[in-house]
């Protein structure tokens, strides 16, 4: 194969991997939807200190969201309701 031709198939891969991401970005996450993100989420943690209760049984959630054969992401804010602590 050419020069050319490697950089052709380098750019359909490169194009191919941009789509994916563009993909993923469009995914709604339904039980995020109309909420308020706070500042401090997007802070660099302290390694040193307790991370901050997410207030949700995780392990029943995840069990819940496989019996329903759904992601974490496709669940709605009142099944996530369900499983707060």
């Amino acid at each position: 194969m050419t020069q050319i031709g490697l950089m052709y198939e380098q750019e359909k891969i490169e194009y191919g991997n941009q789509r994916a991401l563009e993909e993923k970005i469009k995914i709604t996450k339904k039980f995020m939807e109309n909420l308020v993100i706070s500042p401090s989420y997007y802070e660099q943690p302290d390694p040193y200190a307790n991370a901050p209760s997410c207030h949700v049984n995780l392990l029943e959630l995840s069990r819940y969201a496989k019996q329903c054969g759904k992601k974490l992401v496709e669940l709605t804010q009142e099944e996530v309701k369900k499983f707060s602590i």
